[in-house]
């Protein structure tokens, strides 16, 4: 994702919390935890962090009207917290529902459930970092960021391909593709490395010394499949909005 601006993010330890219901709303649940989470000092968000909550199984969510794993997948969203005067404007988060149970099979061909996950998870994680502020959005021009009126985000468009990648940690995941301005196709992974072959000639000596000057790879996001609730606004592509840093917050309700 470096053709975005989009590098290698990092993560923070997460944390869980008990359940309490089996049903969820995103405004009237999600997003009053989250912003107590902020108020109590249990997180700090800055304009670079993200928050993905991934539930248990048997708890099911709602948002705009739609459910979880019968209309989406996982989603991204946006809350205001301006009123909070914390720094920053919006906090950015994730709603990533359990992948099994009423959810096994639909949100990714994978036969493991936590390949699946993170296939969704990394679909969310690459359009939050670009297109952060989605969930806010009320018309064709900012916040809104990668955006295309016809086909979503940067992970719709390549919804429920899904690829692999390598991790910081050496062990290769499961992921969703997305799309690629550069390549113009859905990819899993950015180009090979490449080798530059450069001849310097030394002033002292008529011997030409061969150097060799590997560049840099790109650090991508992962990204999987992800049925997503469509947003109900006709946008055009828009420019990159900043890359949030990844931070994990892992709420097992």
């Amino acid at each position: 994702m470096a053709q975005y601006n989009v590098y290698r993010g990092s993560a923070v330890p997460g944390f869980s919390v008990p359940a309490t219901l089996s049903s969820l709303d995103d405004v009237n649940d999600i997003q009053p935890f989250l912003t107590n989470l902020i108020q109590t000092g249990q997180i700090k968000p800055t304009a670079n962090t993200y928050y993905p909550i991934h539930f248990a199984p048997g708890i099911s969510i709602t948002q705009g009207g739609g459910a979880s794993c019968s209309v989406f997948c996982a989603y991204h969203g946006t809350i205001d917290i301006s009123s909070l005067n914390v720094g920053t404007k919006y906090l950015y988060y994730g709603v990533v529902p359990d992948q099994g149970g009423s959810c096994a099979g639909g949100c990714g061909s994978d036969p493991s459930e936590v390949n699946n996950m993170f296939s969704v998870a990394s679909h969310e994680l690459a359009e939050a970092a670009t297109d952060a502020a989605v969930g806010v959005a009320t018309a064709n021009a900012s916040p809104l960021a990668w955006y295309d009126s016809t086909n979503g985000e940067i992970g719709d468009i390549c919804n429920a391909q899904q690829g692999t990648t390598v991790g910081g940690d050496g062990v290769t995941y499961v992921i969703q593709t997305i799309w690629s301005n550069s390549a113009n196709a859905c990819v899993a992974s950015g180009p090979a490395p490449k080798t530059t072959t450069t001849a310097v000639v030394k002033k002292t000596t008529t011997t030409a010394a061969v150097v060799r000057l590997p560049l840099l790879p790109l650090s991508r996001l992962p990204l999987l499949p992800l049925s997503r609730l469509p947003l109900l606004l006709s946008r055009p592509l828009l420019p990159l909005a900043p890359v949030p840093t990844a931070s994990v917050l892992l709420v097992l309700l």
